[in-house]
C-alpha cells in the first residue's frame, strides 16, 4: 500500500473521530444545560418557607371570669405561647356533645373559660397537621373556636371543646398532657396582663369578641424591599426559556403573569387548570401552602385569614407585629384559587417591609369596641348579625412621592367575604378624624 493511501486513511479516521467527539461534546453540553435549567427552576428561593402550624394560629385569646367579665389579648406572642402548649397535647375520643358545652357555657354557675378564636373555619381534616391526634377518626366539618374550662383539666388529662363558627355545633375531645402546671402558670400570667373585652351576642347566639377600651396606636412607615419579578417568572413558569414578555405581561402560551407596578402586586394564572368542581377546604389549604413553599414565597409575616369556598379560594393576610394589614388593592394578601389539577390563580405583593422610616409619626386614638359596635349599629348599611369579626388593623397605602409604605391604624370588620374599615373609629391626636369607610 502506498504511503499516500495510508496517510489518507489515517487522516479520514482522525477527521471522523474529531466529528464524533465534537458531536458528543455538543450533545452532552445540551443535556447538561437542560438539566441545569430544570434544577435552577426548582431551586428558586424568594424568601421563606412556612409550615401549616406557623400559618394557622388563633387571632384572639379570650378569657371569661364569670357570666359577663371578659378579658383577652390579640398579641401574637401571648397567643402563641399558650397555643403552643395545646400543640403538645394528645387529643383522643372526639364526640359531638353540644348539650354539655352549652350547659357549661350558657348556664350558671358560669365557669371560667379560655377561648381560642381562629380567623375563619378550620377543617377537622387538617387537625392532624396541627395537633397530636390519638384517634382513628375525627369528626366531619369545621371548627373556629377551642373552648377550655380549666376546671375540666385534671393532673394528667382533661377535656376541650371545638366549636363551629356559629357556635351551634360542639365537639368534645379528651386530652392528655405532661406539663399541666406549666400551662396553668402561663395562663394565669397572660390573664393578669389581659385587657377588657366585650362579648356581643348576635341574634343567632354566636358572639363577637371585641377589645373594649380606647387605645393609642402609632402609624408606621417603611421603605420596602422590592423583589425582582423575574424571580417569580422563573419560579412560576415550568420552563422560563419559553416565556415571552410584552409590556408588564409574561406568557408561555398557556399561563400569564401580570405585573402591576402601581400596586406592587402580581397575578399569575394557569389557563390549563380547570375550575369545574368544589375542592375540600383541607385540600385547598395543603395545595396552597405547598405551592407558596415551592418557591419560598412567604416574604413577610402572613397568617391564614379565610376561605371563599364558592371560588375555591384561600387567603393569607399580611401582619405587622400584632395587627393585620388591609389594602384596597390586594397589596396585603396572598390569595390562591385552586383547581382540579393545581393552582389556577395566584395573586400577591412583590415587596416586603424592610426599613422602618417614620421621623414624624402620628399617634391615633381608637374607639373602644363597644363604641365601634354602636357606630356600626347606627349605620343603616351594616347588619351586625352579618359581621364575623371586628378588630384593629392597619390600612396600607403607598406614598405617591417617595418609595414609602404608609400604615394607618383603624378598626375593621369582616362580613361574609370582605374586610371593611370602620368610618370614624380613629382620631389623629390633635383632632383630625379619619372619616373614612
Amino acid at each position: 500500500m502506498k504511503l499516500e493511501t495510508v496517510k489518507s486513511i489515517i487522516l479520514t479516521i482522525l477527521v471522523l473521530s474529531s466529528i464524533y467527539l465534537f458531536w458528543n461534546l455538543v450533545t452532552y453540553q445540551q443535556n447538561y444545560d437542560s438539566i441545569d435549567r430544570r434544577e435552577y427552576v426548582k431551586e428558586i428561593n424568594i424568601d421563606q418557607k412556612k409550615s401549616m402550624k406557623e400559618l394557622i394560629i388563633p387571632n384572639k385569646l379570650i378569657f371569661r371570669k364569670n357570666e359577663t367579665e371578659y378579658t383577652g389579648t390579640e398579641k401574637n406572642a401571648q397567643i402563641g405561647q399558650l397555643y403552643r402548649q395545646l400543640e403538645g397535647w394528645d387529643y383522643y375520643n372526639f364526640q359531638k356533645n353540644s348539650e354539655e358545652f352549652f350547659n357549661r357555657y350558657e348556664q350558671p354557675p358560669y365557669e371560667d373559660v379560655i377561648i381560642f378564636q381562629f380567623s375563619d373555619d378550620i377543617p377537622f381534616d387538617l387537625i392532624n397537621s396541627l395537633f397530636n391526634i390519638d384517634a382513628k377518626t375525627v369528626p366531619f366539618g369545621n371548627f373556629r373556636y377551642i373552648f377550655i374550662f380549666p376546671e375540666q383539666l385534671n393532673d394528667e388529662e382533661g377535656t376541650v371543646f371545638f366549636l363551629s363558627s356559629d357556635m351551634k355545633s360542639a365537639v368534645k375531645a379528651g386530652v392528655r398532657y405532661n406539663q399541666l402546671q406549666e400551662f396553668l402558670t402561663l395562663y394565669n400570667e397572660i390573664v393578669g396582663e389581659s385587657v377588657p373585652y366585650y362579648a356581643y351576642k348576635k341574634d343567632d347566639e354566636s358572639y363577637l369578641f371585641v377589645l373594649n377600651r380606647e387605645i393609642e396606636v402609632n402609624n408606621s412607615k417603611f421603605i420596602p424591599r422590592f423583589f425582582d419579578t423575574i424571580l417569580f417568572k422563573d419560579a412560576l413558569f415550568p420552563d422560563p426559556d419559553f416565556v415571552t414578555k410584552t409590556g408588564n405581561r409574561y406568557t408561555d402560551g398557556s399561563s400569564l403573569l401580570d405585573i402591576f407596578p402601581d400596586t406592587k402586586t402580581l397575578s399569575f394564572v394557569n389557563l390549563t387548570v380547570q375550575l369545574n368542581r368544589m375542592i375540600s377546604s383541607d385540600d385547598l389549604m395543603k395545595k396552597a401552602v405547598d405551592y407558596v413553599n415551592g418557591h419560598s414565597g412567604w416574604t413577610d409575616q402572613y397568617l391564614f385569614n379565610r376561605y371563599e369556598q364558592k371560588e375555591n379560594k384561600i387567603i393569607f393576610q399580611m401582619y405587622l407585629q400584632d395587627y393585620p394589614v388591609f389594602s384596597h388593592s390586594g397589596a396585603s394578601e396572598i390569595s390562591l384559587i385552586i383547581g382540579n389539577q393545581g393552582v389556577y390563580s395566584y395573586e400577591r405583593p412583590y415587596f416586603k417591609f424592610n426599613i422602618s422610616f417614620n421621623p414624624t409619626y402620628q399617634r391615633y386614638q381608637l374607639l373602644s369596641g363597644k363604641n365601634v359596635l354602636k357606630r356600626l349599629e347606627e349605620n343603616d348599611s351594616v347588619d351586625l348579625n352579618g359581621i364575623e369579626d371586628i378588630l384593629i388593623g392597619y390600612q396600607l397605602t403607598f406614598d405617591m412621592k417617595e418609595p414609602l409604605i404608609i400604615l394607618e391604624p383603624s378598626w375593621f370588620y369582616r362580613t361574609d367575604e370582605e374586610w371593611k374599615k370602620v368610618g370614624g373609629s380613629s382620631l389623629i391626636m390633635g383632632g383630625v378624624n379619619d372619616g373614612l369607610e
